[in-house]
């Protein structure tokens, strides 16, 4: 879940809408996560704070369930084409066989892109956490974009979601 410094932002949320959401989380945790495999994670802007002292003081009784938080380091430049390629490759096994060339291509145009994707990223204070990490949200953002761009490229042949 992202952006749960919405919950505490004035005008965005009500007080009794947030504290309902909050005790469908909890009961969430509890109840319908009982014994399965999956991980709750609970993600607020990296320049918003206040989201999870809040959280920890305003609702200790979903905080209590979370357990310690953890900090995901972003991404490192030479991270930025194997996130994308992960991506690519799951993409492709679901993807129609006559489509499968022009995914081929599509992939290799993407890949030349990183050197200037990583350059666009680097310029970006939104997507810099650090000298030399980058937000993986801001990542994904950036390749679609390079994405947009270059499926322009492919004139009017049409480019099927994989």
């Amino acid at each position: 879940m992202d952006q749960l410094e919405d919950l505490w932002r004035v005008g965005v949320i009500s007080p009794g809408r947030r504290a309902r959401f909050l005790t469908d989380l909890r009961s969430l945790i509890d109840l319908g996560l009982e014994g399965a495999p999956i991980a709750v994670l609970l993600a607020w802007n990296t320049e918003v704070t206040m989201g999870e002292d809040k959280l920890e003081s305003e609702y200790q009784a979903l905080w209590r369930r979370l357990g310690d938080p953890i900090d995901l380091p972003g991404l490192e430049a030479k991270d930025v084409w194997p996130f994308a390629t992960e991506y690519l490759e799951h993409a492709q096994t679901v993807s129609e066989k006559g489509v499968k060339s022009t995914n081929k291509r599509f992939r290799q145009l993407l890949e030349n892109s990183t050197e200037g994707l990583v350059k666009d990223l680097r310029q970006d204070p939104k997507a810099r956490l650090g000298p030399h990490r980058f937000a993986p949200y801001q990542v994904l953002h950036h390749w679609r974009k390079a994405a947009v761009r270059i499926a322009h490229t492919f004139g009017s042949e049409p480019i099927r979601e994989g």
